[in-house]
């Protein structure tokens, strides 16, 4: 009687359910893959409810059983719907957030042990599973990844690797840390793949930083300084003047600039964060600190700083007080301060404790002048120097400095880094047929920039 009533009532019923089936499938199948299992059930339930109206005609033919059977069978696909996305991860796989209901760590620390079983299906659930619950994960995936070896450490690594794409954030810092720590030793097989992709998010976040770093005017490519006090020409110069307008939040990203030696900070605006950031720069040898307010409570961040060659402080207001801090840096090379407010007294304690190669401190007089370090015959007259003023020209030879005898270019600066800017000494040089002449010189303030090449 019922297949009388439907063959009556409608003449291709048959085409019609299979018609239907064929679109729920398509639905199921397409849309509910990219779902979680309960999602995809929701979305099951809801599709006869959305065809209800088009198909309520022609359902109650097939009487209440007829339409509780079309029912069990939409929740049962959606339950295989479910099955099937928990045991293959789908293509394009992002990132989801944590279910309501987080697993436990000793299952969080099952699925990390399943990334290396040899059944395959497994896993994927277990690579899957780490995925939706990855904020939850990343403590286990860290800890599974130090003893990890074959498909276990690769899985773990891509799967560290998606959250360290972004260094920045606390969950992408640990991934990152966790990646670099895989690095060593540097012989296994998880230890260059760990390092590839260390190298590969270093490189990115470099050429990000770099035009960051050009757009607020830091320009760090082809930009070459002459350091005064060490007569030397330094490549890929890093220089915070008096220009800049940024603040510490902006040099977050000083960390990825690879070849960079030197660092220069110069004004009242730097601040104990900015230096605190120019530290990050991995490959930091030189460090200027030119007439800033740094006070000794902001140079203890010297203590996190790399292994310097050389350190100056020119026109600083530190006295006394940073000798101790100072004379136990890690300075492996020469330390030069000039301009400060350290007496006999806390220039003797420095000297103590310091073991550099070499310790320069000077009052902060400034004549002016580049000679040859075996002779103090001037090569260069430093341009609006006091020696330009007082008219000493290249060529002359300078005999003493109030009547204290120099014979090469260190025995002249040591004389002069008993005086400050502004006292007057007097000047005995030669002039190349004129004789012999003495002056007297009032010393001036080292130039407040550098020259740029």
């Amino acid at each position: 009687m019922f297949m009388n009533v439907k063959a009556a009532s409608h003449p291709r019923p048959t085409a019609f359910r299979n018609r239907r089936r064929q679109r729920l499938h398509r639905h199921l199948h397409g849309h509910c893959a990219l779902l979680s299992p309960n999602q995809a059930t929701r979305e099951a339930m809801d599709y006869p409810l959305t065809c209800w109206d088009r198909c309520f005609g022609r359902l109650h033919y097939f009487g209440r059983q007829g339409s509780a059977l079309f029912l069990a069978r939409i929740v049962f696909l959606a339950a295989l719907s479910g099955l099937a996305t928990a045991q293959e991860p789908p293509t394009g796989f992002k990132k989801s957030e944590p279910s309501p209901a987080a697993p436990s760590t000793s299952q969080l620390t099952q699925w990390a042990q399943d990334l290396g079983d040899e059944d395959y299906s497994k896993r994927q659930f277990a690579t899957i599973q780490l995925y939706n619950h990855q904020v939850a994960a990343i403590p286990v995936a860290v800890e599974a990844l130090k003893e990890a070896s074959g498909e276990k450490a690769e899985r773990l690594l891509q799967f560290l690797s998606s959250i360290a794409a972004d260094p920045y954030s606390g969950d992408g810092a640990v991934a990152f840390e966790a990646i670099r720590n895989a690095t060593y030793p540097k012989t296994t097989t998880k230890a260059i793949r760990a390092q590839r992709i260390i190298d590969a998010i270093s490189e990115e976040q470099r050429v990000a930083a770099i035009e960051k770093l050009d757009g607020l005017g830091l320009q760090i490519r082809g930009r070459s300084i002459q350091v005064i006090s060490t007569r030397q020409t330094i490549p890929n110069a890093f220089v915070i003047d008096r220009n800049f307008i940024g603040d510490s939040q902006d040099l977050d990203c000083l960390r990825w600039i690879t070849g960079v030696e030197f660092a220069r900070l110069e004004g009242p605006a730097i601040t104990r964060e900015i230096l605190k950031q120019v530290l990050t720069l991995p490959n930091l040898q030189r460090l200027q600190l030119v007439q800033t307010l740094l006070r000794k409570e902001d140079l203890e961040e010297l203590n996190n700083a790399p292994d310097l060659e050389l350190l100056e402080l020119i026109y600083s207001p530190v006295g006394d007080e940073v000798a101790d801090l100072l004379g136990e840096l890690p300075i492996t090379g020469d330390m030069y301060l000039f301009g400060t407010q350290l007496t006999i007294l806390g220039q003797q304690k420095l000297r103590s404790k310091f073991e550099g190669s070499e310790l320069m401190i000077a009052r902060g007089g400034f004549l002016g002048v580049q000679c040859p370090p075996t002779s103090v015959i001037i090569d260069e007259v430093v341009p609006g120097g006091a020696a330009q003023l007082a008219e000493l020209q290249s060529g002359d030879k300078i005999l003493s400095i109030n009547g204290v005898k120099v014979v090469v270019f260190e025995d002249l600066r040591k004389e002069l880094a008993n005086f400050a800017d502004g006292e007057e000494v007097t000047i005995e040089y030669e002039r190349r047929f004129q004789g012999i002449t003495e002056k007297k010189v009032t010393l001036g303030r080292r130039p407040d920039t550098i020259r740029d090449r």
